[in-house]
């Protein structure tokens, strides 16, 4: 057989101190190795992929979780597979850092909300990456909405979205991947952790890098489970929902969430500033970090909430019925009064205007430059260019570096959150 053996990747995420995950995936069931040394000049270290003390030869998709790495160290590294019925071997070399408290400052770019055809999709990907100068980031966050459902995870996700990652650099800096109510669709949604899962078996996880830290969370779905609504009839919300809020307890209690000079969360959607077409993803988030985030002096202060999901850009304002924005947005269920932290929406495409009104452009990302002393956060269309940029400082005061419009909301009683079902 002609055709290659490894068919996407390697793909680096999960990145955290001392930690990596390394995937790649095979055309046909191969035997699968990952070697790995300091750049230093350190011995290779070899492993292969196993279950239960034996080589696994049955897989197409093939995921290391590395641990006990230095950090701030270089590493270079080695994927294999080898297809035992034809003797083909194939093998591809890369390298990367380890994340590193120490760092002093380094940036990193968002993206979310790509559901076009494949062809607009990837040159938007090429356009923000350049745009944003990624190939100078530590790390990119795909912030969910990759498409419009997974039916082929193959094909939906690794041909049409890693596969240009890993061209653009994805092998040596590594992408965070988050679900967002999109990836929740479709006959292999299923699949997502056994791809971007975590070491624990999450598709949420906290990391540090440098001044900050951040809380990478799983979103959930934009409706229910049940029979009355077939697409996320197989999604068990309470189960996952309170595990999710039983991991966010720990995390932002501990020391290497508190301690850090920024505190960052990323997630596909938010518990305020948004519209909830169907009363549940919002609802859901408020479950999820009310009790840790919300208020005038909340348990946990945060610096910053980066998400997507409503596909109209928008900056909420601390503790104000009010955003910047370039066209007025939707009117939010609960707008930021209760909230002391900045919430930045990425932008997308156009929806029901009776639902979201269109903001004038189709797509946005973020760069965020992260240093000891501040956040620098600029917006950037591919339409229009630069659309906001604001600075955050380490004791949460926010000054805006250009002349974005302001527009006010109806100010809204604050909606608690309620069990979950």
């Amino acid at each position: 057989m002609n055709k290659p053996l490894i068919s996407c990747g390697p793909w680096l995420t999960n990145p955290d101190i001392g930690r990596i995950t390394v995937g790649f995936t095979t055309t046909r069931p191969s035997i699968a190795s990952l070697e790995f040394r300091r750049t230093s000049g350190e011995p290779w270290k070899k492993v292969f992929q196993s279950k239960g003390g034996q080589i696994t030869r049955d897989e197409t998709c093939h995921v290391f979780h590395l641990s006990g790495l230095l950090p701030g160290a270089h590493y270079d590294y080695q994927v294999g597979a080898f297809e035992e019925e034809s003797g083909k071997e194939e093998k591809r070399s890369a390298s990367f850092t380890v994340f590193d408290p120490s760092r002093k400052q380094y940036s990193f770019m968002v993206l979310a909300d790509l559901q076009f055809v494949p062809l607009k999709r990837q040159f938007l990907i090429r356009k923000y990456h350049e745009l944003c100068a990624a190939a100078e980031c530590d790390f990119v966050v795909m912030l969910g909405d990759m498409c419009g459902e997974i039916n082929h995870f193959e094909q939906d996700i690794l041909e049409d979205h890693v596969n240009l990652l890993c061209e653009l650099g994805a092998s040596s800096r590594p992408v965070v991947f988050l679900r967002g109510n999109h990836e929740l669709r479709g006959q292999e949604s299923s699949r997502w952790n056994q791809f971007f899962g975590t070491p624990f078996g999450t598709s949420y996880s906290q990391f540090r890098q440098g001044p900050a830290a951040f809380l990478a969370l799983d979103s959930w779905s934009d409706q229910p489970s049940g029979p009355d609504n077939p697409a996320f009839r197989w999604n068990l919300d309470r189960e996952f929902l309170e595990e999710e809020k039983q991991f966010i307890r720990e995390t932002v209690s501990s020391p290497a969430f508190l301690d850090a000079p920024f505190r960052i969360v990323l997630a596909h959607g938010a518990s305020h500033a948004h519209i909830d077409q169907f009363d549940f993803l919002g609802r859901n988030m408020r479950f999820l970090t009310d009790e840790f985030f919300r208020g005038e002096n909340p348990q946990v202060p945060l610096h910053l909430w980066i998400c997507g999901h409503i596909h109209h850009y928008i900056r909420s304002v601390p503790f104000k019925a009010e955003c910047a924005s370039i066209h007025p947005p939707p009117q939010p269920v609960v707008t930021p009064d209760q909230y002391s932290f900045p919430l930045i929406t990425t932008d997308g495409p156009d929806v029901l205007k009776e639902i979201v009104p269109p903001s004038g452009i189709q797509s946005s990302a973020f760069v965020v430059s992260v240093s000891e002393d501040t956040l620098d956060v600029r917006a950037i269309s591919e339409e229009r260019g630069l659309i906001d940029h604001f600075t955050i400082y380490r004791d949460h005061q926010v000054i805006e570096k250009m002349d974005t419009p302001h527009f006010l909301w109806k100010s809204s009683c604050f909606i608690p959150a309620i069990e979950i079902k």
